[in-house]
C-alpha cells in the first residue's frame, strides 16, 4: 500500500512539474508572439503614417506636390514591400528618392523636439508643427534625442517608441532620471495599439496620427497648456 501511495505522490508531483513547465513555455511563446506582432504593427504603420501625413500637407498646400509626391510614392512602396515580405511575395520596386531638406530651426517659438528613426516621419511632423507655429527640431534616434534634449532644452518631446538601438521606452526612462530633462513633457508615438501607457509619458499616440490628434496632444501636454505643468 505504501508503495502505491509513493507512486501516486511521485506521479502527482511529476504532473505538477510538467504543468508548471507547460505554463512557463506557453507564457514565453505568448510574449514572443506579442513582441513579433508589435514589431510588425510598427513596421506597417510607419510608412502608412508618412502617406497620411504628407497627403494632409498637400491638401493644405498643393504647391508642395513636387516636393512630397515622391515621398508618398516611396512610402507606399515601403508598405507594399513589407506586406510582400510577410506574405512571401515580391514587394514594390518603387524608386528611392532623397528627402527634402528640413531647413534651419525657427527661433522665438515654443520648442518641440521630434525623435524618430524614420526620416519621412521627422520631416512630416516638423512640417505640421511649423505650420502650427512651433519651433520644431529633429533627432534621428533615441541617443541623439537625449543629447538634443540636453542641449536644446525643448518645451516638449515627441518620441517614437520602437527605434533601433535606444528605444523610446529606455530613452524616456533616461530623460526622467536626468535632472536636466526630467521635467520636459514627453509624448510617445507607437504603431502598436497595445502601447496605451508608459510611466512618465504625457500621452501615447497610436500611428497613423492625424494632424488634429497630434496638435491637440502637443497643446495639452505643453507646459502651461490644459494638461501641462
Amino acid at each position: 500500500m505504501s508503495g502505491q501511495l509513493a507512486f501516486l505522490e511521485g506521479f502527482a508531483a511529476g504532473a505538477l512539474v510538467a504543468a508548471a513547465a507547460g505554463w512557463v513555455i506557453a507564457r514565453w511563446a505568448q510574449r514572443r508572439e506579442g513582441r513579433r506582432f508589435s514589431a510588425l504593427a510598427h513596421e506597417l504603420r510607419t510608412p502608412l503614417t508618412s502617406i497620411a501625413a504628407f497627403t494632409e500637407i498637400l491638401q493644405d498646400d498643393p504647391t508642395q506636390s513636387e516636393r512630397y509626391l515622391g515621398i508618398i510614392h516611396e512610402s507606399a512602396g515601403r508598405l507594399d514591400a513589407i506586406i510582400g515580405e510577410r506574405l512571401g511575395s515580391s514587394g514594390s520596386r518603387a524608386a528611392r528618392i532623397a528627402p527634402a531638406s528640413m531647413g534651419p530651426p525657427v527661433t522665438g517659438l515654443r520648442r518641440v523636439l521630434v525623435v524618430d528613426d524614420d526620416r519621412y516621419i521627422l520631416e512630416a511632423t516638423r512640417a505640421f508643427l511649423l505650420q502650427a507655429g512651433f519651433d520644431a527640431r529633429c533627432a534621428a534616434g533615441g541617443e541623439e534625442g537625449i543629447l538634443r534634449a540636453r542641449t536644446d532644452s525643448p518645451d516638449l518631446i515627441l518620441m517614437d517608441l520602437m527605434m533601433p538601438g535606444l528605444g523610446g521606452d529606455e530613452a524616456l526612462r533616461r530623460l526622467r532620471t536626468d535632472p536636466a530633462t526630467r521635467d520636459i513633457p514627453v509624448i510617445i508615438t507607437s504603431g502598436d495599439h497595445a502601447a496605451t501607457g508608459l510611466e512618465g509619458a504625457a500621452a501615447v499616440l497610436t500611428k497613423p496620427i492625424s494632424r488634429e490628434t497630434l496638435l491637440d496632444a502637443v497643446v495639452k501636454a505643453m507646459p502651461g497648456g490644459p494638461g501641462g505643468r
